[in-house]
Formats: structure tokens, sequence, C-alpha cells
């Protein structure tokens, strides 16, 4: 019987180590982890028994990657071709409609805008957390400083110094995704100082900080602005309070701050400042809208250094 007992605990401890994925870095290293995906410049992936923390590896340490599906990678030169580099489309069963629940194929999420008849589209996520584009402990050197101008008809800010990233892809925040992993090294910073991107990241495979117009869905179900895109706080109250009841319909979080309704997107418009999307404007006004003289209106991006609430999407 112990015998029997020691072969049931092998083979179930074999079938464990088969499901996990092995780096072998070209130091004869090897990392039993969970591979999230591998850019051109980067593997990415969390250790197999260790915290749930997302990790990077630049592909150059790396010498191949055996998958526990069996199939391998081999990184024998600077652009390695790999299935795990592809988004990750979940499968679709059914047609969707902006406003539906998905919850396919472990992936969930309140759609916000489709393609193709919808079965493709993009997904907000159920829970959200308050961030601010960079964090705290290189504040001033990712994020720069801002100056309070005051002139006669109005209140002007002037930004100082920060780190331009280059995600400035304003309808794809995959790209943007995608351009911060890649200019991660060169900056000598970590994922980790950019709180936004991190936790989107964290969620899992696919999920990704939106883009600035990837936003406007939101715009679409639960927005109504009057003709010059300027809200009252009556109208924010019912703009938030459609949205809170979507996500109790589904189990998500409620918006929790209050007056405005704006979330982070992964737009950069410079080194000191990011887009935000405040879904009580316009669609075409991307962050603030209010008035200038002779009632035009304009659009600026925000510090980065600013916490707001953050949502992360996922395609379908």
């Amino acid at each position: 019987m112990g015998r029997v007992w020691l072969l049931l605990v092998a083979a179930v401890w074999c079938s464990g180590a088969r499901a996990q994925d092995v780096i072998l870095l070209r130091n004869a290293e090897e990392i039993r982890a969970e591979v999230r995906e591998v850019t051109d410049t980067h593997l990415i992936y969390r250790l197999w028994d260790g915290p749930d923390e997302v990790l990077m590896l630049p592909r150059s340490e790396v010498f191949s990657v055996t998958y526990r599906n069996g199939t391998q990678d081999f990184f024998m030169t600077d652009r390695a071709v790999s299935a795990a580099a592809e988004y990750p489309w979940p499968a679709v069963t059914k047609s969707y409609r902006p406003g539906d629940l998905f919850d396919e194929d472990g992936v969930r999420g309140l759609v916000i805008s489709v393609t193709d008849g919808g079965r493709h589209g993009l997904l907000l996520s159920l829970d959200q957390a308050e961030l601010p584009w960079v964090g705290e402990a290189n504040r001033q050197i990712l994020a720069g400083t801002v100056e309070m101008i005051s002139g006669w008809t109005e209140v002007r800010y002037a930004y100082h110094g920060g780190v331009a990233l280059g995600t400035t892809d304003c309808s794809d925040g995959w790209n943007n995704r995608l351009r911060l992993l890649e200019a991660l090294p060169s900056i000598g910073f970590a994922l980790s100082d950019y709180p936004a991107f991190a936790w989107c990241e964290a969620k899992g495979a696919g999920w990704y900080l939106p883009s600035r117009d990837e936003l406007k869905g939101l715009w679409d179900l639960f927005g109504d602005a009057v003709e010059d895109g300027k809200f009252s706080m009556g109208d924010y109250d019912a703009l938030r309070n459609r949205f809170n009841a979507c996500m109790a319909r589904y189990g998500g979080d409620p918006y929790p701050r209050w007056p405005a309704f704006r979330f982070w997107s992964s737009t950069e418009k410079d080194a000191a400042r990011g887009y935000g999307v405040d879904v009580g404007c316009r669609p075409e006004v991307v962050w603030r809208s209010h008035r200038k003289p002779y009632g035009t209106l304009r659009s600026e991006g925000e510090s980065k250094a600013t916490v707001w609430s953050v949502r992360a999407v996922h395609k379908f």
C-alpha cells in the first residue's frame, strides 16, 4: 500500500512539473515559470512557485524556453519568432453588444465596443485601482515638476523634466505596452515604477492599460453630454450612477471618485504628462473640457504623478 501511495505522489509531482514552462539561461541556470509573453526584447513571466509578480528577463540572457506542452523556442538570434509573442485572443462562441458581460475562456469583463458583428471587440475590467502613471520612488525623475502660472484669464501649468517613453499610440494601448517594455532597459527603470501599467499587467495575459481613444466606448455606453461638452455635477452623478449600476449587475467595482469620472490611458503626451480620459467630456475632448476665451475647447495632458482611476482592457 505504501508503495502505491508513493507512486501516486510521484505521478502527481511529475504532472505538476510538466505543467511548468522552463526557461534555460545562457549560463545554464533554469527558471521554472509561467511565461506570459515573449516580446522582441524580453520574456515576461512569473515564477511558478513564487509570488504572483510579473517579472521580465532580457532575451539576450535566454538560450531556450521549453513550454508545458512540450514545444520549445530557441533564442539564437535577436528576433526569434514565438507563438507566445502573439496576442492571447480568447475563444469566442457568440456575438456581443456593448454593455454585455463577456465571460469566456478565462476572460471576464464589460464589453465596451465591438467589431465584426460583435465577434470581436474590447472589454473593460470589472475591477479598478487608484494609481499614478509613475510611482512615488522615482516620481521627480520620471514625471518632472509642475509650475503653476497665473494669468489674466486662467491658471496655466508649465511642466519641466520627466522621461519620455514614446507610448504615443492613441488607438491601441497594446502597442503602448510593448513600447514601454522595450524602453525600460534603456532608461534603467522597472515596470513597478509605472504602477498603472503594472496593475494591468498583473491581471494576466492580454490585459493592458487602454489607449486614449479605446476608452471612448465608455462614452458611447454611459455618456450624455450637453452640446458644448461640459458637464454639471448632476450630469456627472447620473453618468456615474449608470456605470455603477452596470458594475453592480456584473459584480464589479463601482467608480469611487467624486465628482469626476476620469481614467488613466497609456497614451503619453510628453515627458511629464500622460493622457487621461474624462468620460464626462465629448469623445474628441481628451482630458479636461473647460472654457477658453470665446468658448473654444482645449485638450491637455496631466502630470504622470497624478492619482487617477485605472481599469484594464482586453481584446476579444
